[in-house]
């Protein structure tokens, strides 16, 4: 499968071809039940290199958007809901959107999965919004069949959690940002979340994964108008760590917010090549 970042913003129509592009909806089975699935499926025969999409906290910005535009490219992207989130089964946490995430990546590995969807299982990518460039980058660490990953915007709970014992300005942003979220995720009480935050910090914190994630190719996007996921706190320190140790980490900062609203065709852009080089290198190795 060739992939092409010039079919962006191009409609390729493919009537009646038995490999046009589609859909596919279902569960993954998480430890809590079932969680709310769907794969984006890209036009044409044999298999695809597939991107795994994590949403935000809560996830009312869940960029179905940038889903579409990578599968208009050539990529297959699985989208899912975290326990406690959105219909899915369970209950909300920070540590269980990170074994979701593992959980999805399970499904992607498995021989079932890429026999059944066309899933090129030598060529997984992660790619994460906010609370999901924080999961994709932790599951990034942990995973060696994800060959690259993917963090716009990336939201450190591990050195908020941190600052927030010892700033209360940054005690004061945390506690709002729970606050807001909280209301749409099943049994996330903002006291109890903040009380994971505070215990888990430091395993939570990015730049702790910078060793393991130095091992794979890196992009990172900043927001420069972000006021919530700050740069020079939740995207700065983990590429300065990186290139300490020479990772192959590449670093954008967009002048826009925090869900880049009026870049996404930038953001689309920019992600979508950075990933075809990505999977096409993959494809000569």
């Amino acid at each position: 499968m060739v992939l092409n970042p010039d079919r962006l913003r191009c409609d390729q129509p493919w009537g009646d071809s038995p490999h046009r592009p589609g859909s596919d909806a279902f569960f993954l089975r998480g430890s809590q039940g079932r969680l709310f699935a769907h794969l984006y499926r890209a036009g044409g025969a044999g298999v695809h290199p597939t991107v795994l999409l994590l949403h935000g906290f809560p996830g009312n910005e869940r960029n179905f958007d940038l889903a579409q535009d990578l599968r208009r490219v050539g990529f297959h992207v699985l989208t899912f809901h975290y326990a406690g989130s959105w219909g899915s089964e369970g209950v909300f946490s920070f540590a269980q959107v990170l074994e979701d995430s593992e959980c999805a990546v399970d499904f992607l590995e498995s021989r079932e999965a890429q026999e059944r969807h066309g899933i090129d299982g030598n060529r997984l990518f992660v790619v994460g919004h906010s609370m999901g460039g924080f999961a994709a980058l932790h599951t990034a660490a942990k995973r060696k069949s994800l060959s690259a990953a993917v963090a716009m915007a990336p939201y450190d709970f591990g050195q908020m959690g941190l600052l927030a014992r010892r700033e209360a300005g940054a005690r004061s942003d945390l506690e709002c940002l729970l606050a807001d979220g909280a209301p749409w995720l099943n049994g996330a009480e903002p006291e109890r979340l903040g009380a994971e935050l505070d215990s888990c910090g430091e395993s939570y914190c990015l730049i702790g994964l910078a060793e393991l994630l130095a091992k794979k190719p890196l992009l990172i996007v900043g927001a420069g108008g972000d006021d919530c996921a700050r740069p020079p706190i939740h995207c700065r320190p983990l590429v300065e760590a990186l290139e300490a140790l020479k990772a192959p980490v590449e670093y954008k900062e967009m002048p826009t917010d925090h869900v880049f609203s009026d870049m996404r065709l930038s953001l689309s852009e920019c992600v979508a090549a950075w990933l075809a080089d990505r999977a096409q290198a993959g494809s000569r190795t």
